[in-house]
């Protein structure tokens, strides 16, 4: 059984493909820093710390954290949990308490609501690094999901990675373009 299969709770579909593709790739997390964009239940963190993951900040708005704090503690043995932190982060607002430290960054279904565009961009543009690699797992449901990947690509290599036919979500890399 997979690690992802193994943690107990309600997940979004989207989450467990972004785990199922970590489980097949875990070089992206195994002794990395990771942090987790809009966790939501927290079920991304919680398997990248079962995969070895150095530390994984899980973050998400104040009135989820409860929620995430139980499914760590329900689901991570204590050695493990010592990785996990779990932190508010509103896109936008309180980004500048978070330092630009991470290997990676994980966001799944986090390309939702277009309101929340240029605040998850103002988020990111201050933790994507020359090094940094952002993955993230969507579902290109509607014109806006495009116009969103299309802003992204404006500052960022974006590149699909995979994609889970069965739930149609694609996973992608985004980095930092280099110019030469």
């Amino acid at each position: 059984m997979t690690n992802c299969r193994k943690v107990k709770g309600h997940f979004n579909l989207l989450a467990i493909s972004l785990c199922e593709y970590l489980e097949g790739n875990t070089q992206l997390v195994k002794e990395k820093k990771l942090l987790e964009l809009g966790a939501g239940t927290g079920l991304v963190g919680i398997v990248v710390a079962l995969l070895g993951a150095k530390t994984i900040d899980i973050t998400e708005r104040q009135f989820v954290l409860r929620s995430i704090k139980r499914n760590v503690k329900n689901n991570l043995p204590l050695d493990v949990s010592t990785k996990v932190f779990v932190k508010e982060l509103d896109w936008g607002k309180n980004y500048q308490h978070f330092q630009p430290i991470y290997d990676v960054i994980l966001g799944a279904d986090v390309i939702y609501d277009v309101d929340t565009f240029p605040l998850l961009l103002q988020t990111i543009h201050h933790l994507v690094k020359s090094k940094t690699i952002l993955l993230l797992a969507n579902r290109i449901r509607y014109e806006r999901d495009t116009n969103f990947f299309n802003q992204l690509k404006s500052f960022y290599k974006v590149t699909l990675v995979h994609y889970d036919k069965t739930r149609d979500v694609r996973v992608y890399v985004v980095k930092i373009k280099q110019y030469k």
